[in-house]
């Protein structure tokens, strides 16, 4: 079976369309969880060291391991009470990682915002090209 060249091109535009929806529906949704689940953790976790320091941190990241259900603030947790003890500068750890996830997090949702504009637009030509398609003159 031989594919026209109209039709090569309507399944590869299907194709990215459904590629582009699965990205902005389904990695960028769950990616967006995890690190604001992530983002949720070191934030409160700099507020009570700003607070009280060491000992305010230790007792917040214990009152978060015995309380807590969220899965991925939970993992992010046991990660950091492992570590802990290696970290040298936890204020200049926890602000670094707090701006490490909002940047990811808007880099996120610009991918995401980006990947619904190009759907948009290509939905929008192939409306157009049907449209085109349909007009042209018949020829005997």
């Amino acid at each position: 079976m031989k594919l026209s060249g109209r039709q090569k091109i309507r399944i590869a535009v299907t194709i990215v369309l459904f590629l582009l929806f699965v990205i902005a529906n389904f990695y960028t949704v769950r990616a967006l969880g995890r690190y604001g689940a992530e983002l949720y953790l070191y934030d409160k976790m700099l507020v009570a060291y700003e607070f009280a320091g060491m000992n305010g941190l230790k007792q917040e990241l214990s009152t978060i391991l015995s309380h807590d259900k969220m899965p991925h603030e939970l993992a992010a947790a046991g990660n950091f009470e492992k570590n802990l003890a290696e970290i040298k500068d936890p204020y200049k750890f926890l602000t670094d990682k707090v701006s490490e996830r909002k940047n990811k997090i808007n880099f996120l949702r610009n991918l995401r915002s980006v990947a619904f504009i190009f759907i948009l637009a290509m939905l929008l030509l192939r409306i157009a090209i049907d449209r085109r398609s349909e007009r042209k003159p018949y020829t005997f």
